[in-house]
């Protein structure tokens, strides 16, 4: 199949619009205490030896040394640690589903699913560390987005005020998804992050043709995913390594911010 070419600007205003639907998730996953637990991980331990005390205190530690965003522990930890948290801790578990495609071996290789997949994870880790970095504007998280995934450097905010000139099926196919994607998550609720995680898959098959630009799986870990069951385990270390190095880049650009 041939792929289509994909505009900078089709690039840019899919991205732009995962990122509407990332930031909320993270404002979700960061501001969530429905039990109240993470504001008591900033008192000290209640003297208290009843059962109901004893359960509270311990729910009390295990959260806090989780060091989830809103605890005492993360507040006190430097953007190096919090930066670490979200490649390390939240990319170890969701790096499972991205890999689990993997235990069909050479099957799952010839669909675009692990990219897909791939590509979703990093640009929802790579937001993530964009704001611990104190970068909220959504137009410098696209361009960035488009830099480290796609290998292509954009003016997102110049591209987005500019109507569009391009009237290819492309185009008309990623309109239709931008607009899913809106429609998806007006109104987003703890419940609701699941649905968004999936509008922002099904937001980014629309540029399937770029996604194999992110950062990937390297060798021998590529060669062996091609084994049944033994390329879920392989597939989970080469993602592992390409969060890792698309997070570095992205951490790099922001050290040393690259401008059209």
């Amino acid at each position: 199949m041939a792929q289509r070419t994909i505009s900078d600007r089709d690039v840019a205003r899919v991205l732009y619009t995962a990122t509407g639907v990332i930031n909320p998730v993270l404002d979700v996953m960061e501001g969530c205490d429905v039990l109240g637990v993470k504001r008591l991980t900033f008192t000290d331990s209640a003297d208290d030896d009843s059962l109901v005390g004893k359960a509270t205190d311990s729910l009390r530690w295990i959260t806090d040394h989780t060091g989830l965003p809103g605890t005492a522990t993360w507040e006190k930890w430097s953007v190096e640690q919090r930066t670490e948290w979200w490649v390390g801790r939240v990319g170890r578990l969701s790096t499972v589903l991205v890999a689990y495609p993997g235990v069909f071996g050479a099957i799952s290789n010839r669909l675009p699913l692990q990219d897909l997949l791939g590509f979703a994870q990093q640009a929802f880790v790579i937001c993530a560390v964009q704001r611990v970095h104190g970068v909220h504007d959504r137009h410098e998280q696209t361009d960035q987005l488009v830099a480290v995934l796609c290998d292509r450097i954009v003016d997102s905010r110049a591209l987005l005020s500019q109507p569009a000139e391009d009237s290819s099926s492309a185009s008309a196919d990623i309109a239709k998804a931008v607009d899913a994607a809106r429609d998806r998550t007006r109104s987003l609720r703890s419940a609701g992050i699941v649905k968004s995680v999936w509008a922002t898959v099904a937001l980014l098959r629309s540029i399937s043709d770029v996604l194999s630009h992110r950062p990937s799986p390297k060798q021998p870990w590529r060669l062996l995913s091609a084994l049944p069951v033994v390329g879920a385990v392989a597939d989970y270390v080469g993602e592992r390594s390409a969060l890792r190095r698309a997070s570095e880049a992205a951490v790099a650009s922001l050290r040393a911010p690259v401008r059209v």
